[in-house]
Order: C-alpha cells, then sequence, then structure tokens
C-alpha cells in the first residue's frame, strides 16, 4: 500500500499545458523493503504522478476550498473474466485505488493487503464514486472484504449515463466529452499489463482514470452538467447532473 497527498500537484502554478507538472512516490513509502510483493512502495516501484490537465488541477482546488461531503472515488483492476466453453472464471482483483476527497489523498492497494485500511476509508465517507461501481466494483469488494457492501451509498457515473440516454458508453467518452482528456489506454491493455508483471504501468494508468473519474465528478458538483462523446459520431451531449 501506498500513500499520496495530491495537494502537492494541485498547489503547482497554472502551466498551461497538460501534463507539466510531476511527483514521485518519495523515497521510503510502504510497508515492507522490496521484495515483498503484497506491498507497493518506492524500494519497488518509482511512478510518476502527473495531473491530467489544468483543468482538473482548477476542479480540485475548488474542492479543497468549498467540498464539505467526504466522498471516496474507487477504481479496481482486475484479471479480466474468462469464459470458455465449460468454464467462467470471475476476476479477480490486482489492484485498488482510493481517492479521498476533499482531502486529495490517494491511496493503492494491491490485493491481499490491509483490508482494514480500505474498510475504514469505505465506512469513513458519505458514499463512493465510481462508473459501474454498483454492478462491479461493489459485488467484487464484497467478496474480497467479507462484508456486504453492495448497497454502500454510491454514485454510478455509468447509471448517469444509462439512465439519460438509454444505453451505455464507454468512460473515455465521458471524460473526453466534459474534460478533454481520454483514458490512458483500454481496460483490455491495463489486464495484459498485470499479466506482465508490468505494475508500474498498471498503477499509473489506475492512478490516471481515477483522477479523471473524480474530475469528472467534481465538474458535475460545480457546475451542475456533464458531457458525453457518443460513439462512432462525435457528437456531443450535455447531462444535467445535481448531486
Amino acid at each position: 500500500m501506498f500513500i499520496v497527498d495530491v495537494l502537492d500537484l494541485v498547489d503547482v502554478p497554472i502551466s498551461g499545458k497538460n501534463h507539466q507538472d510531476e511527483i514521485s512516490l518519495p523515497s521510503g513509502i510502504g510497508d515492507a523493503p522490496s521484495g515483498n510483493r503484497n506491498v507497493l512502495s518506492s524500494f519497488d516501484f518509482n511512478v510518476p504522478i502527473s495531473m491530467p490537465s489544468d483543468g482538473i488541477k482548477v476542479l480540485f482546488r475548488r474542492a479543497k476550498r468549498t467540498m464539505t461531503e467526504r466522498v471516496l472515488v474507487v477504481d479496481l483492476e482486475t484479471t479480466g473474466l474468462f469464459q470458455s466453453k465449460n468454464q467462467t472464471r470471475f476476476p479477480e482483483i490486482t489492484l485498488i485505488v482510493a481517492f479521498q476527497l476533499p482531502e486529495m489523498r490517494l491511496n493503492v492497494f494491491r490485493c491481499g493487503e490491509r483490508k482494514e485500511v480500505l474498510k475504514f476509508l469505505m465506512f469513513s465517507r458519505d458514499y463512493l464514486v465510481g462508473f459501474n461501481i454498483r454492478r462491479f466494483d461493489l459485488p467484487l469488494l464484497s467478496w474480497y472484504l467479507r462484508e456486504d457492501v453492495v448497497n454502500f451509498p454510491n454514485l454510478d457515473l455509468l447509471d448517469v449515463i444509462e439512465l439519460s440516454l438509454g444505453h451505455s458508453l464507454p468512460l473515455t467518452s465521458l471524460t473526453k466529452a466534459t474534460l478533454g482528456i481520454e483514458k490512458l489506454a483500454s481496460g483490455k491493455k491495463a489486464i495484459e499489463w498485470h499479466r506482465l508483471g508490468d505494475w508500474t504501468q498498471l498503477m499509473r494508468y489506475a492512478i490516471h482514470e481515477s483522477l479523471l473519474m473524480a474530475g469528472v465528478y467534481l465538474h458535475g458538483l460545480f457546475h451542475g452538467f456533464i458531457r458525453v462523446q457518443v460513439n462512432g459520431t462525435g457528437r456531443i451531449i450535455k447531462i444535467p447532473v445535481d448531486w
């Protein structure tokens, strides 16, 4: 597990360019020396964390000043669903990113470590935010934590899209239209990084995705709407929200 305060990035002056400001995990973060595969630490990984855009930085600064509700943005990376003619193997959790708002604190867990910390983070929040969290993340977390969290208060950004449009769209269509930024890669690529043991790329991808989800949530909170881009047409649809 490691914890990073994103405030170090939020407080950097606006640059006018994306991906300009970076912090890396400081030396010594972590719970065990290198070689313990159940611990993420800077002894094992050097993961630069960058603010996806100045627009997100502005949203985070406003949240830091004015936000009163305690929210946890949750993103799970998994091994993916395996199906064959005679067998279905459900996904296993490989990485959990839990981003605290308004504290701007990133908590990153590998599967199998510090479950009590994750429980504390979840139950100390007013609600969770995620994408497909109601049907995917929360059922998996219930299995992982051995505790029923399926009905935990949550805001599912995918549900918002489906209720408004009558069909689903991928997360990148939401982040691109609302924030002007796409995900770093696809979920399939994240599964491949895990298979190859490339934890640095997997962590970078998952952290970036969590920051984007937080940015979308804050945009809706402060401006009263989000946007989606319809696949294949490029058409932008504005969705009013009230959360």
